[in-house]
């Protein structure tokens, strides 16, 4: 039963090394609309990746390490920096259930989905809650979103892997002004 389990793993470590060594099609990763929403003292932020988790990405996942979808997020009150913060979606396949665990950090939420495409919905919505005080409220604000995948180590391969590859290099951006007494999406 372990062996099976295993080969599974080595199976999916082998086709994500073999993607490197391949000609490569990589995803054109992009935000959907940005909506900014203040109601009361809280700024709501949603969004969600479109385009980023297509060729190879379901090898990635299985592929039995724990894969991080970072975003970084950057609130500005008439230019100045008021919040920044990373935060990340985390992929973890388990070969014995064949479901994944898919922690989204922002909401402190865990799900265990067997559906890949389930997982890939899930994985992209980004709702990002943050309490903005009194001070800037009534000002111009800007918000900025970019996602970013890290590095990872191959322990069979003794390699490290850039997963920014999947996504041609490029960091999926979007930014969105309001006022500060606009209440609507």
């Amino acid at each position: 039963m372990f062996e099976t389990i295993a080969n599974k793993l080595f199976t999916g470590v082998v086709a994500f090394a073999m993607m490197f060594f391949s000609s490569y099609k990589g995803n054109d990763a992009k935000f959907k609309n940005l909506d900014v929403l203040l109601t009361g003292p809280q700024l709501i932020i949603r969004t969600e990746l479109q385009d980023a988790f297509t060729n190879d990405f379901q090898e990635v996942f299985k592929s039995g390490k724990e894969i991080r979808v970072w975003f970084k997020i950057v609130v500005m009150a008439e230019k100045k920096t008021i919040l920044q913060n990373e935060f990340f979606h985390e992929i973890q396949f388990d070969p014995l259930s064949q479901s994944f665990t898919l922690f989204i950090e922002e909401t402190q939420a865990t799900y265990e989905i067997e559906d890949y495409n389930e997982l890939i919905r899930t994985i992209s919505i980004v709702n990002y809650f943050y309490d903005l005080p009194d001070t800037y409220r009534h000002q111009k604000l800007t918000v900025e979103l970019s996602s970013f995948l890290k590095k990872i180590t191959l322990a069979n391969l003794d390699k490290q892997v850039d997963l920014m590859m999947l996504w041609n290099y490029k960091t999926p951006f979007s930014s969105k002004e309001i006022s500060g007494h606009e209440t609507g999406l």
